[in-house]
């Protein structure tokens, strides 16, 4: 089974097909001879980049509260 997505616009009373595509449900590892973890990689990355930047702000807002200007 595949997939088609058609992309259409309306000139002049008639509907014109803009653009095509299509794909075949095949695994990245099968199709392109590996797995493509890029976009994985980045989310893992912007996770660990949230999490240490609340680890900060936490340990901001303890050190204000001890100081007592917060």
């Amino acid at each position: 089974m595949s997939r088609v997505t058609l992309v259409f616009v309306l000139e002049g009373g008639s509907w014109k097909i803009v653009q095509r595509h299509g794909s075949v449900p095949v695994a990245n590892g099968v199709s392109m001879g590996a797995k493509q973890s890029g976009l994985a990689e980045l989310a893992d990355a912007a996770q660990e980049s949230l999490e240490h930047v609340l680890g900060q702000l936490s340990m901001d807002a303890t050190r204000a509260r001890i100081l007592g200007i917060w």
